[in-house]
């Protein structure tokens, strides 16, 4: 019988994230719980004499995607896989540095300092055609940044694993 990932896989029912700074590519197959995808129009608007209504200037168009999804194991082994997932998942949350020059000579080496941003934790997202790119190429993903990443294992509901070195992984 087929897993949960195994079907997931099979039919790209998956969330891809893909750090733009470093081309890292992470999927995970999951049980979506929640989805809203709002598209905001602003307009500035002026009144002027003798006119009904007002005069309308385009100003923004703003979107928020909300996705709350569990990432599910029905091993330890598997259970590790989705940890060391998720690992790299929270480093695309930040920006890419510069390597740290050292202040007293200006070169690379110990005691360095003076790291600069090289790129912005930029994100394209990506969950079959729920978040696209609706682009050129729609199979490169939305590109955006994430706001906020809540990490919440299910520890009373579900339960977690014990690794070898006492550790607990989460099983969903």
């Amino acid at each position: 019988m087929p897993t949960f990932e195994e079907i997931a896989r099979s039919r790209d029912h998956v969330v891809k994230f893909i750090h733009v700074a470093t081309g890292t590519e992470i999927s995970f197959p999951a049980f979506v719980k929640d989805f809203s995808d709002n598209i905001t129009v602003n307009w500035a608007t002026e009144g002027a004499y003798g006119r009904t209504d007002d005069i309308m200037n385009y100003e923004s168009t703003k979107r928020s995607i909300t996705l709350r999804f569990d990432v599910v194991a029905e091993s330890l082994e598997k259970a590790k896989e989705n940890m060391r997932s998720y690992e790299p998942l929270q480093k695309m949350l930040y920006p890419v540095y510069s390597v740290p020059l050292n202040n007293s000579q200006g070169n690379l080496g110990p005691g360095s300092t003076g790291r600069t941003i090289l790129a912005p934790p930029l994100i394209r997202l990506q969950f079959i055609n729920y978040i696209h790119n609706v682009g050129t190429n729609p199979d490169e993903g939305l590109l955006g940044c994430i706001g906020g990443l809540k990490f919440d294992p299910q520890i009373a509901k579900v339960g977690t694993f014990i690794d070898e070195q006492n550790n607990l992984i989460p099983k969903t």
